[in-house]
């Protein structure tokens, strides 16, 4: 399988998703002018950008992560959830999704962790964000991984736009979280999106949330219309720097949607009047616009 990406760092493989989702030996082609394909040695690796996950994961992991990516990747961007409000997660017994395997935090543990961690990798590295989580009920008599000890949700976009506030970090805006988080609140996701900080996103994870079993998950499934316009929408009104494509797919679909996103993004570089897009992208806005009505 052939990862592919786009140079000047606008596009980024995801590294869960180069070791997991791919078939065979990699691949990584640079698209440069000259389009040289290099082999992909994932131990020579320098990236970016390392999203650790949950900020509660436990002292001693967390500063090997931050080690690792700080020595082995030289990322000069580190990220991690806005939650768990829990030191320790298990898989829900009915639903297959995290919950909680340790009682909740309080609010004021929790940010008093979030704090320290927080600190602790801005001593690190130049740029710090936080992940946006997507909400999952657990089963009966378990705990949800979601919520504070007060049953106050960390996946609100006020809870959100209070903890980028008072950190004074950036956002890494998760679209597939955002739409199982919108369902959530009862919130149309356009309109959950924008009640988020948008200026502050750094960067995106993008990909598409369908449903299992009636319910909508985080299945990382390649961009819909609604993620392309939802990706319009925030390029409107932020300038991120990395966009990484965290889908599972064949490489004919990787690179149909590198195609649509390379027709995007220079053009956020040239012109911000997106009214002007033009192709694929253009199509892509217009067919969800039909649904949804422009505003």
């Amino acid at each position: 399988m052939k990862i592919i990406t786009q140079v000047k760092d606008y596009l980024v493989p995801h590294l869960y998703s180069i070791r997991n989702y791919s078939d065979g030996p990699l691949e990584f082609v640079n698209i440069r002018s000259d389009a040289q394909e290099l082999l992909f040695d994932w131990h020579k690796m320098h990236s970016p950008t390392y999203h650790l996950g949950s900020i509660a994961t436990p002292y001693i992991e967390y500063l090997a992560k931050i080690n690792f990516a700080k020595r082995k990747l030289h990322a000069n961007y580190f990220s991690m959830a806005i939650g768990h409000p829990c030191e320790y997660l298990k898989e829900s017994k009915t639903t297959g999704r995290k919950v909680a395997h340790t009682f909740p935090l309080s609010r004021k543990e929790f940010l008093k962790l979030s704090k320290e961690r927080i600190s602790l990798a801005k001593n690190h590295f130049e740029y710090v964000g936080v992940e946006n989580l997507d909400y999952n009920e657990g089963g009966p008599g378990e705990i949800s991984a979601y919520e504070l000890a007060n049953g106050e949700r960390i996946t609100t976009p006020d809870f959100i736009n209070e903890f980028i506030s008072k950190f004074k970090v950036n956002l890494l805006l998760d679209i597939g979280h955002l739409e199982v988080s919108a369902k959530r609140e009862r919130l149309d996701p356009q309109n959950y999106l924008e009640m988020l900080p948008l200026k502050k996103i750094y960067e995106i994870h993008f990909h598409h949330a369908t449903e299992v079993g009636g319910v909508l998950r985080d299945t990382h499934q390649p961009p819909t219309d609604l993620e392309y316009y939802l990706l319009d929408r925030i390029l409107s009104k932020a300038n991120p720097e990395y966009i990484t494509l965290e889908f599972k797919c064949g490489i004919e679909t990787y690179i149909k949607n590198l195609k649509i996103l390379k027709e995007m993004l220079p053009r956020k570089k040239i012109n911000n009047t997106w009214a002007k897009a033009q192709g694929i992208h253009n199509k892509n806005v217009n067919s969800y616009q039909t649904k949804v009505g422009k505003n």
